[in-house]
């Protein structure tokens, strides 16, 4: 039965310039209890559709539909205090990306979590308090009635986002509307929000729109997609149809984008889409994937594609779509292939990490003591030259800690770290620059927005006083060049750029002093998957021409296994786990390895959630356990896991913090 269908709808946004045309003649519908995943690049309308569902668009967006069907009605000729006392919130919930900045900081949990139903006298407020609990209980979180008196800084990130699942189930709407739901979450805690959403579906027999650049979660959560270029659904189908048999170029081009977990040989380039999204101001004329599409024909620049409906009842918006899919079969381009770990020399050691240590002293509440909190504890680590040694684990486990001491922002007070065996605290904050350059995780943020780009480049230059002003210049252009960013853009701002382009400049600026080693932490987790493609590649060509050496911060192990040659795990500021990417992506022996293996959720079409083998919640760092650190949440601990506090030890070429496979080793 149809829960939702959605007739050509439209919305346009007035801007200074002149009319943008967000989203255009989308069409869809859902029925009681299926989920629709919407897939497509930054900006091409994904959010923007599900705002106007909600009607929570600005003043200046317009908003037109030949129909909005949502539980046999049309909900567009509802005057806006209907809409929002019976259906926006109520019938109708949505579940936004970012929890911190969802939940109001100065209201507990408890009281927004009620505050909907109380005021619509759905509940009394002992019931409302009851199933506030009970929901929490059901989104999997312990203690659930302690914490309605808590407020959101009070919990994980993890915790926040299903308190935000719970709060949206409250009312027992009809429709959930998942507006990227686990993008900022770890993939132990993405997999059990994912697997509780699925779930709670078919209990509760909503209906649910997933929107996501995610194509592992899409391939395997969703009963149908919808995919999103330039406002428009260029192409929907069931799971299978789409991601068997895209009939659009630019689905194709994302799903050559990903990297690909399974691969264990040589690894061929990341396929990648050229050009960027057309501009949405005007008229359309032709195709808009035309200027990206390899198929282009002059026909395709002169016609608007219709939307087609094929047989089999998918959609599609492609004048080409039979060429296309005769084509699919064919494998990426291979006429280049990054080097896998076994296939690289080891190098010198260039950075050098011995027992370090970071404990920061805490307060639980504003009268307690305080008490320590140890963030890092006894790393040890060796980054050799031209490597890529990737640092993985969940939020919290002290992987940001630990770059901040190697890049000297933070103070080295246990243990030490050299480079290029000289303590980097003996090292010249000027020269120190010269030898490790950081590339953080959201271009966005870390460029002044004040700057051109050819500043923003040339001021690291400046500062150390590098040649004078003309080699300046000549060396930004080069550097710019070597990055693939065009001269053009030298005297153009950040906001001007797309997120690649801004993710190119960062590494640009980093790379203008020619440093030996580059921390990258999470340089891709912010980009779509067709930019986070580009930058990859640009990464692994970097290093092939410069020797460079990096340093990767990330919880995206599609990206560990593309581009790095060792991986150290993380837990609880130990290091658990070490060895070559075969090793560990493939040959995993820590009980928690194998668990974010588990977690990784590769391009499966109707493969569905896997199930996580970890009992218990992330301890609470102020309040350790005893023995081995992960003994709460492994399935496979015994009696001495629980008494005995486990050594890095290294056994057959790689280092495992395991007793039960320390001692099959014995």
């Amino acid at each position: 039965m149809t829960l939702l269908s959605i007739k050509d709808l439209s919305v346009d946004l007035k801007l200074a310039n002149g009319t943008l045309h967000a989203v255009r003649d989308v069409s869809f519908d859902l029925d009681k209890g299926e989920t629709i995943g919407i897939v497509g690049e930054s900006g091409s309308g994904k959010s923007l559709t599900s705002m106007a569902l909600m009607r929570l668009l600005p003043n200046t967006a317009t908003t037109t539909a030949s129909a909005i069907m949502f539980d046999n009605e049309e909900i567009q000729d509802m005057n806006q205090r209907r809409f929002l006392s019976e259906v926006c919130g109520i019938k109708m919930s949505m579940i936004f990306q970012e929890p911190m900045t969802s939940l109001n900081p100065v209201y507990s949990i408890g009281r927004q979590m009620t505050e909907t139903v109380l005021l619509r006298k759905q509940f009394s407020r002992p019931d409302a308090t009851d199933l506030a609990v009970n929901l929490l209980e059901k989104v999997g979180i312990a203690n659930a009635a302690s914490r309605l008196s808590q407020y959101p800084h009070q919990l994980s990130g993890g915790q926040r986002q299903r308190v935000m699942i719970a709060m949206a189930l409250m009312t027992q709407p009809k429709l959930i509307i998942a507006d990227e739901p686990t993008t900022a979450l770890d993939v132990t805690v993405q997999a059990q929000i994912l697997q509780l959403l699925v779930h709670l579906g078919k209990e509760l027999g909503m209906g649910m729109i997933l929107i996501t650049h995610d194509l592992g979660v899409i391939s395997r959560m969703v009963d149908k997609v919808g995919v999103m270029y330039a406002g428009q659904l260029v192409e929907t189908g069931t799971t299978e149809q789409v991601f068997n048999r895209p009939l659009h170029p630019y689905t194709k081009g994302l799903l050559q984008c990903i990297p690909d977990l399974e691969q264990d040989s040589e690894k061929p380039r990341l396929g990648t889409i050229p050009g960027i999204v057309p501009n949405l101001m005007g008229k359309q004329s032709g195709c808009s994937f035309a200027n990206r599409c390899e198929y282009t024909k002059e026909l395709c620049t002169l016609s608007v594609p219709p939307e087609v409906k094929t047989a089999d009842g998918r959609t599609h918006r492609c004048l080409r779509s039979d060429e296309i899919a005769t084509h699919i079969s064919e494998s990426k381009d291979t006429t280049t292939t990054i080097h896998t770990a076994e296939a690289v020399e080891q190098g010198a050691v260039v950075l050098d990490v011995e027992k370090v240590s970071r404990t920061f002293y805490v307060k639980k509440s504003i009268f307690s003591e305080k008490q320590p909190l140890v963030a890092v504890n006894d790393v040890s680590l060796k980054l050799h030259h031209s490597e890529v040694l990737a640092l993985v684990g969940e939020s919290g486990c002290g992987k940001t800690t630990l770059s901040k001491m190697m890049l000297g922002l933070d103070l080295v007070k246990e243990g030490r770290i050299e480079i290029n065996s000289s303590p980097i605290e003996d090292i010249d904050i000027r020269e120190r620059a010269l030898l490790i350059q950081p590339i953080f995780q959201d271009p966005y943020s870390s460029l002044n927005p004040r700057r051109t780009i050819g500043e923003t480049i040339r001021q690291p230059l400046q500062f150390h006083k590098v040649g004078d002003k003309q080699s300046q210049t000549r060396t930004v252009e080069k550097t710019m060049e070597l990055v693939g960013l065009p001269h053009r853009f030298y005297h153009v701002y950040p906001n001007q750029l797309s997120g690649g382009q801004r993710q190119r400049v960062a590494i640009a600026r980093a790379l203008i002093l020619r440093p030996q080693i580059i921390l990258c932490d999470e340089p891709t987790s912010a980009l779509d998957v067709s930019v986070q493609a580009q930058i990859l590649n640009l990464l692994q060509d970097l290093r092939d021409e410069l020797g460079l050496t990096f340093f990767i911060i990330t919880h995206d192990l599609g990206v560990v296994n593309h581009i790095a040659t060792r991986i150290a795990v993380m837990y609880l500021g130990q290091i658990v786990e070490t060895g070559t990417r075969r090793q560990i992506i493939h040959e995993s022996k820590h009980p928690y390895t194998q668990a974010l293996m588990q977690s990784v959720l590769s391009l499966e079409p109707g493969g569905g959630i896997p199930t996580i083998d970890l009992g218990g919640g992330f301890p609470n760092p102020l309040d350790l356990p005893t023995g081995c650190l992960f003994h709460p949440r492994c399935l496979k601990a015994i009696d001495i896991c629980k008494r005995e506090r486990p050594e890095l030890k290294e056994t057959n070429g790689r280092e495992t913090r395991c007793l039960l496979y320390q001692q099959q080793k014995q």
